[in-house]
């Protein structure tokens, strides 16, 4: 998965992986975000099976959101998109994620 980073501390860095990944503050996540104090230290799961983006919550302080034209969503737990890109905020940060 391609990971680019829209807003917040990161803006305009850009990842790739080529498994499972988490997101956060602490420094043991795959995607380590410590300067953005609104992610909680283990934040969010980020997986593809089956050519579907997984997201899921990993009972974050502030939520989880999925941005839509013109909405945004909270992600409940966990969440299967499968029209990319995806775009995801998360405490001062928005995700951009492709396949």
């Amino acid at each position: 998965m391609r990971i680019n980073i829209l807003t917040g501390p990161y803006e305009g860095n850009n990842y790739s992986f080529e498994y499972d990944i988490t997101v956060g503050r602490d420094g043991s996540a795959d995607l380590p975000l410590p300067l953005d104090l609104a992610i909680s230290r283990k934040h969010l799961k980020l997986s593809f099976v089956n050519k579907k983006l997984i997201i899921e919550d990993l009972n974050s302080t502030n939520g989880t959101f999925i941005i839509y034209p013109g909405k945004i969503e909270r992600v409940n737990n966990r969440r299967e998109m499968s029209e990319f890109p995806v775009y995801i905020k998360i405490g001062n940060t928005v995700l951009e994620v492709l396949p």
